[in-house]
């Protein structure tokens, strides 16, 4: 593993939390995702 001294909060998600920001997923697919869950959730209370 290697870290850069100037990428003090990538380093702490990689080794404190097991987050590694190559494999995270885009905030778009995220954002789209949790719309859609959200429209098809109120969409069958109606």
């Amino acid at each position: 593993m290697e870290f850069a001294a100037n990428d003090a909060v990538a380093a702490h998600a990689e080794v404190e939390l097991g987050v590694d920001q190559e494999e995270s997923i885009s905030p778009w697919i995220a954002a789209i995702s949790c719309i859609t869950a959200f429209a098809m959730v109120h969409s069958s209370h109606l």
